[in-house]
């Protein structure tokens, strides 16, 4: 007993007179701590004394339920992976995800691309059709011989009559100077060609460099696929 009222005098001598004061009042009853409130606010006019009892279950106002109705927005969330200009600006009756760009195919590009080269309009109706005539893999597998009767109603539609055989080869030629390198071939070895042509003209490789690829593609490549390593190695050789 005088051991716990020792620590209890040796703690209260360590605190500070303010947590002192805290430590009394919290210790204090219910009547005694009233009592100490209302000296206190006579001690201090700067004190006031709130009421709870006039607030306590008062109901808010319907004006006021109103007003809070009006001022408080209900959140609306943003879609996925939709830019927030685009979604907010956007009509309330149209989908954000209509705004979304869809992919091109590689012809819309070679159309677009074609658009800024500098051509007659005559050409250019070619290369276009050309273009639609494009595979998966970028070639041309029509006779170039048939393919104004197979544009005939388009060629009418732009007024060219007679279209020679030597306009489609230019058309062709245009085409084929465009990227990818090698678009608008017949196949595989005419691709390689083109791009070998390509990296020539550019100056990525020598001349000499370029006959031998040039051997290898069009000589090689059989060889290749036999899986005859020997005579392919006579090819680069050569």
């Amino acid at each position: 007993m005088e051991n716990s009222l020792l620590t209890t005098l040796s703690q209260q001598q360590t605190l500070s007179l303010d947590q002192q004061q805290s430590l009394r009042i919290l210790q204090m009853p219910t009547i005694e701590l009233l009592g100490e409130i209302d000296w206190m606010l006579e001690e201090n006019p700067f004190l006031d004394k709130e009421d709870s009892a006039s607030t306590e279950g008062r109901e808010p106002s319907s004006s006021q339920t109103e007003d809070q109705d009006e001022t408080v927005d209900t959140p609306v969330e943003a879609p996925i992976d939709v830019p927030y200009e685009t979604w907010q600006s956007a009509p309330s009756d149209d989908s954000p995800f209509e705004h979304i760009a869809a992919d091109t195919s590689f012809r819309d590009e070679l159309h677009s691309d074609l658009a800024c080269l500098a051509i007659s309009p005559r050409l250019r109706v070619l290369a276009d059709c050309l273009i639609e005539e494009l595979d998966d893999r970028g070639f041309i597998n029509t006779p170039i011989e048939e393919l104004s009767s197979l544009y005939a109603p388009i060629l009418q539609e732009h007024d060219l009559l007679d279209v020679s055989l030597l306009e489609w080869e230019k058309a062709l030629a245009i085409l084929q100077t465009m990227d990818p390198p090698g678009i608008g071939t017949t196949g595989t070895i005419q691709s390689l060609q083109q791009q070998i042509q390509r990296c020539k003209t550019e100056g990525v490789i020598s001349e000499t460099e370029a006959n031998i690829l040039d051997r290898i593609a069009t000589q090689g490549l059989s060889y290749v696929a036999a899986n005859n390593l020997t005579e392919y190695q006579k090819t680069s050789q050569m």
